[in-house]
């Protein structure tokens, strides 16, 4: 038997910044690591670290902005996300390769 639970708006965005704030996802690399990247980064001022973070954190971020965007009382001002056009600025091809 599937049981649903029904959480309040506020419980849920304790939850979901909770999930989003411990698991930031920004780590770093060597330069010899992040010559090997397919991707150029960028150096950490004052050392010689590289900033990587892995693409589910970035994915993580995009969903959650989208996710605000369907609430626009609760979450006001992430309509400049919004392009002219009508659609999201945020790389969206992810999502779609999640389909299939």
């Amino acid at each position: 038997m599937v049981r649903i639970i029904q959480l309040s708006v506020t419980t849920l965005e304790k939850h979901y910044s909770s999930l989003t704030i411990c698991l930031v996802g920004i780590s770093q690399t060597s330069h010899e690591e992040a010559q090997k990247l397919p991707d150029p980064t960028l150096p950490i001022s004052g050392t010689d670290m590289y900033l990587i973070e892995l693409d589910v954190w970035h994915e993580l971020h995009c969903l959650n902005d989208l996710r605000m965007l369907l609430y626009p009382e609760r979450f006001p001002g992430l309509e400049e996300l919004r392009l002219q056009n009508g659609t999201i600025d945020r790389n969206t091809d992810s999502f779609r390769q999640w389909g299939g």
